[in-house]
């Protein structure tokens, strides 16, 4: 390069200088130009005017508990970003192996066609599970789990297990009264007992909780979603930790719960963001004294690529009023974190953070058997099967009014997930989990939702 009265010219000879311009006017026009080019060029498919909406594939399912997913009608011009969003919708429902939603011209008229492959909707399922911490804490049980019950998306599971814990469950849910705008209905019975070890004493005492629980809930739009609930509990506890000092404690439920949901998809979310707060109040019997909890959970999911996802979720629980011993929150079993077992702190407030990085390893792909006989050939289309890898970090603890906070009591713990979907079944998610504080020992958990 030359100075010559306050001008600057480059010597185009020097062999670097040429040889670093071609390579980068070379990866310029290879690679930026086209991909450029191709974003500036590149036109949305015009819009559809629909005349009608066909949905077939569904046996079971009612039409209109499809139909009421889809936000627009006939009539109306729509664009791929809407049918998109109906596909989206309908898919969340976890009735279905596989929802596709694509146009048929006929004639002068556009049709578009809901094609939806229904699973099987009747589990019945033996369990077990490891509950910790001792090594002989298991769980054990059969569960029945019936969905889309009449085809109208209603659900049932009754549920009875023992081992370290014994006791049934009988859950019915409804998410939208059909006829109705958007109300649903729950009903939950409980019976529980396990064995708990007095503090400071030999020997345990037999607890026991009885609750039945009632609800309903409003569909305010697509993403919003309120709930309220009231019940009645009983619990049996050491008569010296019990409030009424007789050992059973009685109280009332009221719930009040605000859910917004905008999330993608429910099962491995790749974008969007959920929030959920509650309001809970418990009115014991004896002494006639209330307990308030507030919980709030918020998660994020942020996609980097098409099979990279990172997402972070923020969760807090907080108690007042009234609060007897065995209620304290307990960082591990009021609130999981993942990476341990079994945590000893208690209080009246707690929090927990966390963030995942996740990669689809296989993207979900769909199989059909080809050759099945007739009577199932149905319900052997379209089914999912995937695989994705995450890793995790996660951090909280819980604490009393009177604690100070210190950064030293926070608990953290880290390690990988594998989340495999599999058809029926939908989701098997596998973690392993490490903490400092426990020598590096791994903590497995496994959690598998079948149906939904």
């Amino acid at each position: 390069m030359n100075l010559n009265k306050g001008r600057i010219e480059f010597d185009w000879q020097r062999p670097i200088l040429m040889k670093t311009l071609r390579t980068w006017l070379y990866l310029f026009i290879m690679v930026v130009l086209p991909v450029v080019t191709h974003a500036m060029i590149r036109e949305e498919p015009p819009p559809l005017h629909i005349d009608s909406i066909v949905v077939v594939g569904n046996d079971v399912t009612r039409s209109e508990i499809i139909l009421r997913e889809i936000e627009f009608s006939p009539g109306q011009w729509i664009d791929s970003a809407e049918i998109e969003k109906a596909q989206l919708r309908i898919t969340n429902l976890n009735l279905f192996n596989r929802v596709e939603i694509f146009p048929m011209k006929q004639t002068d008229r556009t049709i578009l066609v809901v094609s939806v492959s229904e699973k099987l909707y009747i589990f019945p399922l033996p369990y077990a599970s490891w509950i910790g911490p001792k090594s002989n804490d298991f769980e054990y049980g059969f569960r029945y789990s019936q969905y889309n019950l009449q085809g109208l998306n209603r659900s049932l599971a009754a549920t009875i297990y023992g081992g370290v814990t014994r006791g049934y469950q009988l859950v019915l849910y409804d998410p939208w009264i059909i006829h109705t705008p958007g109300i649903g209905a729950l009903l939950v019975l409980q019976h529980q007992t396990w064995w708990q070890d007095i503090p400071d004493e030999q020997g345990s005492w037999r607890r026991e909780r009885m609750m039945g629980i009632g609800g309903i809930s409003k569909r305010f739009t697509p993403e919003v979603t309120i709930k309220l609930l009231a019940g009645y509990q009983r619990i049996r506890v050491v008569p010296r930790f019990s409030l009424s000092g007789s050992g059973i404690d009685e109280m009332y439920i009221g719930r009040f719960e605000y859910i917004q949901d905008r999330r993608d998809l429910i099962e491995l979310p790749h974008r969007g963001d959920f929030m959920m707060q509650s309001v809970e109040l418990l009115r014991f019997t004896q002494p006639w004294e209330s307990r308030y909890t507030f919980t709030i959970d918020l998660r994020q999911y942020q996609p980097l690529s098409k099979r990279w996802t990172l997402s972070g979720q923020t969760m807090a629980m907080a108690v007042t009023g009234t609060n007897p011993s065995y209620m304290e929150l307990s960082l591990g079993e009021s609130l999981p974190i993942r990476g341990y077992r079994n945590l000893s702190q208690l209080g009246t407030f707690m929090a927990k953070g966390g963030v995942d990085l996740r990669y689809q390893l296989y993207p979900t792909h769909y199989w059909t058997w080809d050759t099945a006989p007739t009577w199932i050939a149905k319900k052997v289309k379209n089914l999912k099967y995937g695989l994705s890898v995450s890793g995790f970090y996660e951090a909280g603890q819980s604490w009393r009014k009177t604690t100070t906070l210190e950064s030293q009591r926070l608990m953290s713990g880290y390690g990988v997930a594998l989340s495999v979907t599999i058809p029926y079944v939908n989701i098997l998610r596998v973690d392993v989990g490490f903490n400092p504080e426990d020598k590096m020992k791994p903590n497995f958990k496994a959690e598998m939702r079948a149906g939904i």
